[in-house]
């Protein structure tokens, strides 16, 4: 019968499979772990944001990003968040307020008259 790894785990468990010839260890507790190096990561650039509607095209510059998969979700949420406060900051300008509609025909079919 083979010998069993030396290795034990967090609970004080043995790990219990069979060693690599040679090692007190199993073969995945014999490697020899190297920290994974983290990615470097590339450059986010983002307009200005100088009032309202630079703030909106941040917001969409973000989004498109994502959706390319060159921007995480965590890293977006973030910037999101931080675009919704500088939103929220930034004093409105006649530029921003939205025109009132005129009435329209409802978009919905209305039923024959009986």
């Amino acid at each position: 019968m083979p010998a069993s790894c030396h290795h034990t785990h967090p609970d004080n468990r043995p790990c219990g499979s069979p060693t690599v010839t040679g090692s007190p260890y199993c073969f995945h507790h014999a490697r020899p772990r190297k920290p994974t190096p983290a990615r470097p990561r590339r450059a986010f650039a983002l307009p200005p944001l100088t009032d309202r509607k630079s703030i909106q095209a941040a917001s969409r510059h973000i989004l498109d990003a994502v959706a390319r998969n060159k921007l995480d979700a965590h890293r977006a949420t973030t910037m999101l968040y931080a675009l919704q406060i500088a939103a929220n900051v930034t004093p409105r300008t006649a530029d921003d307020t939205i025109p009132p509609s005129s009435p329209t025909e409802p978009t919905c079919p209305t039923s024959p008259p009986r």
